[in-house]
């Protein structure tokens, strides 16, 4: 149950971050299609990166009262060291000149 609420969580964050996208860096082409000018890692990165620590974060909302406090500060540290990750690539991901990043952005 905890991760099938972790994935609707999830499928919520890429709706709300397309609508986010759309409201703010879409421009028309000159056929009158709006199209994203984001960056595409970072945008893929913001979607795909996320999955496990929405997975994560389902489970351990759903099945922390049946576990014991061992299994509970285990299972609370998925969470913590996928978003931890998760935030070392975003910044690897923008820094400028780095092998990858993105040269287009600057911290």
């Amino acid at each position: 149950m905890g991760v099938i609420c972790g994935l609707s969580l999830y499928f919520l964050w890429v709706a709300v971050l397309i609508a986010i996208l759309f409201a703010f860096f879409a421009e028309p082409n000159a056929m009158g299609v709006f199209t994203v000018t984001f960056p595409l890692m970072p945008r893929t990165w913001l979607t795909a990166g996320t999955l496990l620590f929405f997975v994560a974060l389902g489970y351990y909302l759903f099945a922390r009262e049946e576990m014991t406090e061992t299994e509970l500060l285990q299972s609370g540290a998925v969470p913590a060291a996928s978003t931890s990750g998760f935030l070392l690539w975003l910044v690897v991901l923008f820094c400028p000149g780095g092998h990858g990043g993105y040269r287009g952005v600057s911290l």
